[in-house]
């Protein structure tokens, strides 16, 4: 049991120590990489649309022929990673220079698609909570000067 306990504390420090350098967008988009689904690949099955596929190369829209077999992009991916599979592509390759990879190929923002609803809601309740933590912050500290803890 001890032995488990050391190799979960172990993969979670591991982990934690790869993702703490992304950030939470590019985490979010790595880990939707790893399981092929993002919007650009997808959006298709909400929209009831056939399958989409490259403008470039003619394959079907999905995330493994974006990072490995578009014609597209031989000389940008060879500056940023040369592997066989997609596999490969996540144990050796590091995030970061994939996250680099689709940047320069302009996919960054189309592959995974945040509506403005979505963002407005987010800062929404961003600011709602910093608001309640700032009249906390308040209430508090005038019942410490109050004497009235």
């Amino acid at each position: 049991m001890d032995f488990l306990n050391a190799l979960t504390v172990t993969l979670a420090v591991e982990l934690t120590s790869l993702w703490q350098k992304l950030s939470r967008y590019d985490s979010l988009l790595i880990n939707r990489l790893r399981v092929g689904h993002c919007h650009l690949t997808h959006s298709y099955l909400l929209s009831g649309d056939n399958l989409p596929t490259c403008e470039f190369c003619g394959l079907s829209l999905m995330v493994e022929p974006v990072l490995l077999d578009c014609t597209n992009f031989p000389e940008t991916r060879e500056k940023y990673y040369a592997v066989s599979s997609f596999r490969e592509l996540f144990e050796i390759v590091d995030n970061d220079t994939v996250i680099d990879f689709i940047k320069e190929t302009h996919f960054y923002r189309k592959l995974f698609y945040i509506s403005s609803i979505a963002l407005i809601l987010h800062y929404f309740f961003t600011i709602c909570y910093l608001t309640a933590f700032v009249i906390y912050y308040i209430m508090l500290l005038s019942s410490t000067v109050d004497g009235t803890e």
